[in-house]
């Protein structure tokens, strides 16, 4: 799961390493938070690992 442009980097590296066991969910808007629909999506999958990935500016 993650937000904003780094959808794109991890979309091309899954496609680079043919990883299509992969599923990569974008959040468009964090306020109010999307609780439901993603409670929702990720029921589909519940043996998921799920990881929150966000960039984050040199320090």
């Amino acid at each position: 799961i993650c937000s904003g442009k780094v959808y794109y980097d991890l979309a091309a590296a899954r496609d680079e390493a043919a990883a299509w066991d992969i599923e990569i969910l974008r959040v468009e808007q964090l306020y109010p938070f999307p609780q439901k629909s993603l409670r929702k999506r990720l029921a589909k999958t519940p043996d998921a690992e799920i990881i929150w990935c966000q960039e984050e500016p040199k320090n």
